[in-house]
């Protein structure tokens, strides 16, 4: 049986923080949970755990998110991007598994504030949407998504880029960010990553995850459009200078 000694740690509760932060903006926008999860939590309780206690509680609690959004997704995008995700979530947990994640943590992060920066400076790419680009996104976003559990940057600089409305983008995300955990979770449990003490932190820190996410669903309503893209150009920019190996 799982121990719960950890309730009285410090670094505990500092992810417990970010948990509740995390799914606070995952309800609201349909991503983000890794970006802002993940920093904090892979230096309080170590990157394998905390990929995979982020695995089991986003999985479970975003289900009845993704139910309702499949009405309204747009399929022709999501399907190569999930091809490209499918063909690289394995590579990622690979690296997670057996190689030094700081080079890469630097790496995604200058690539992610480069791409805020060309967004901000107004650049966008206005061509038709091509499956070879979208199964490329879908690669880099699968790679990210088992390696440091965020696949959210390049999908979403990707649809920022282009017209896309914001709750069809909320929509998007809600079910292919499931799609790509719900990858990962399955090498995850092939590399035995999902341990006794992952259970556990997942167990203490679900009542958490599920009270952010809830508040965060209702708050959606209460956006404008420039709202919504305003916030979500925020937690990407938090989520790349966080990231960097200078601060955990």
């Amino acid at each position: 049986m799982p121990t719960f000694s950890f309730l009285t740690e410090p670094l505990f509760w500092a992810a417990a923080l970010a948990a509740g932060a995390a799914a606070l903006v995952r309800g609201f926008s349909g991503f983000g949970a890794g970006l802002i999860f993940m920093p904090v939590a892979a230096a309080c309780l170590g990157p394998k755990a905390a990929a995979g206690t982020l695995f089991i509680i986003d999985t479970i609690l975003v289900l009845p998110f993704a139910a309702k959004a499949v009405r309204i997704v747009d399929w022709r995008e999501l399907a190569p991007l999930a091809v490209g995700a499918t063909l690289a979530v394995p590579l990622g947990v690979m690296v997670l598994i057996y190689i030094d994640p700081v080079p890469l943590r630097w790496g995604l992060s200058i690539a992610i504030l480069v791409s805020v920066g060309v967004l901000a400076a107004g650049w966008r790419y206005r061509g038709r949407s091509r499956t070879w680009l979208s199964v490329l996104v879908g690669s880099l976003s699968g790679f990210m998504s088992g390696s440091v559990q965020t696949p959210g940057p390049p999908v979403l600089v990707y649809w920022l880029g282009r017209q896309v409305v914001s709750a069809t983008m909320r929509g998007n995300a809600f079910v292919f960010f499931l799609f790509t955990t719900m990858l990962s979770g399955t090498a995850y449990l092939a590399g035995g990553i999902i341990t006794r003490e992952v259970i556990a932190y997942s167990f203490a820190l679900f009542p958490i995850y599920a009270a952010g996410i809830f508040l965060g669903g209702r708050m959606f309503g209460l956006a404008s459009e420039s709202t919504y893209r305003r916030i979500a150009y925020a937690v990407i920019l938090f989520s790349a200078i966080v990231s960097m190996p200078v601060f955990t």
